[in-house]
């Protein structure tokens, strides 16, 4: 049986974090069309899932479909083989709920050693809501209840997305190694880790 993490709804100070549903669907495909646009004009990495500008020009129906099938993989539509699941967190702003990005995890088997199992974080945010701490207040959130349950994460990065690598680093990861040619698109990859103990010493230190 595969390991499942106990996503119930989450709250911070200014934040809901709770399940995805049918109704997020127009509100991704706005964040996918911005993050596309400025990953295109070299402003930000892109988010891969979402990413279509591989020919310099944003396809807003191809945007479109991309979303859908992430949708349908955080929904658990798709990806229900026992070697990849996902637990994912809408993330929403108070008081009106409106959705502004996501949190959460990629559970796969590893691919040599299928009694390993990865735990991978993931996020994004709506570039809208991006500067105000968003990210990291969610971020920290899930990885809280991640370690009430699990010992050890991981996350991959872009070298060069240096805001995401200070957001891991202030959650207490450390990088542990890179991937010269990931899964990714072919691109290089910032591997790093966090123990639970790493996680709440840092975190301790920062409150």
């Amino acid at each position: 049986m595969s390991e499942k993490l106990n996503c119930t709804s989450l709250e911070t100070p200014r934040l809901i974090l709770n399940g995805f549903s049918e109704n997020d669907f127009n509100d991704l495909v706005r964040i996918a069309l911005d993050l596309n646009k400025e990953a295109i004009q070299g402003k930000c990495k892109p988010f891969v899932a979402f990413y279509n500008g591989l020919n310099g020009v944003c396809d807003e129906k191809k945007t479109q479909e991309n979303v859908r099938i992430y949708l349908d993989r955080v929904l658990g539509k798709t990806d229900t083989n026992d070697d990849k699941w996902m637990h994912c967190y809408a993330v929403r702003e108070k008081p009106d709920m409106k959705l502004i990005g996501l949190a959460g995890f990629v559970f796969f088997r590893d691919s040599r050693d299928k009694s390993i199992i990865h735990h991978d974080l993931g996020y994004f945010m709506s570039l809208r809501f991006q500067r105000r701490g968003y990210m990291l207040e969610a971020a920290k959130e899930v990885c809280r209840h991640f370690f009430e349950q699990f010992d050890l994460l991981e996350a991959t990065m872009h070298p060069e997305n240096k805001a995401s690598s200070s957001l891991l680093e202030k959650l207490g990861f450390r990088i542990v190694g890179i991937d010269e040619k990931s899964k990714y698109n072919g691109e290089p990859r910032l591997k790093f880790k966090l123990t639970k103990n790493g996680f709440f010493h840092a975190n301790k230190q920062a409150g």
